[in-house]
């Protein structure tokens, strides 16, 4: 994924500034809950015109349960609150691809709920199918930013 989004980015002007590996990207925030932790399974930095942004990248293969799946929700949806709540300038995308459209969609009936129990932080979160991302490139019209919603490119 990473490989080809540093070839394919450079067409729309921007720069993987680093990636981060699952190991590198793994970070500790604290919230009401006390300590979470954010584990990704890798992180990037993009320079896209003058802006700067961090994406995060999960890889679902579809070997978790969704209710596991929800607690990984949970934890991202907490770290959005939090930024949030510290009144962050920019907020960092999380893209996420699976296997198939209908674990896509119990993926974002999970995210729907983590996402309510966490006062409904605002997002940006956006979903695939690697058959998709694998035609079409991380860059291509492949995301989708809600259950059933168009797909659009992401981010240019």
């Amino acid at each position: 994924f990473f490989v080809r989004l540093v070839a394919d980015i450079r067409g729309c002007r921007g720069e993987v500034v680093r990636w981060l590996s699952a190991s590198e990207a793994s970070q500790t925030f604290g919230s009401t809950g006390g300590i979470r932790w954010l584990r990704p399974d890798g992180a990037a930095d993009v320079l896209l015109g003058r802006r700067r942004a961090r994406l995060y990248l999960e890889w679902d293969r579809g070997t978790m349960r969704l209710p596991e799946m929800k607690e990984k929700c949970c934890q991202y949806a907490h770290y959005f609150a939090l930024l949030a709540q510290t009144g962050a300038a920019s907020l960092p995308d999380l893209l996420l691809v699976t296997t198939t459209p209908e674990r896509e969609r119990g993926i974002w009936e999970v995210l729907d709920e983590a996402l309510h129990d966490a006062g409904r932080p605002q997002v940006s979160f956006l979903t695939s199918v690697e058959s998709l991302v694998d035609r079409q490139g991380p860059l291509g019209p492949v995301w989708c930013d809600s259950a059933g919603s168009a797909r659009r490119p992401w981010p240019c």
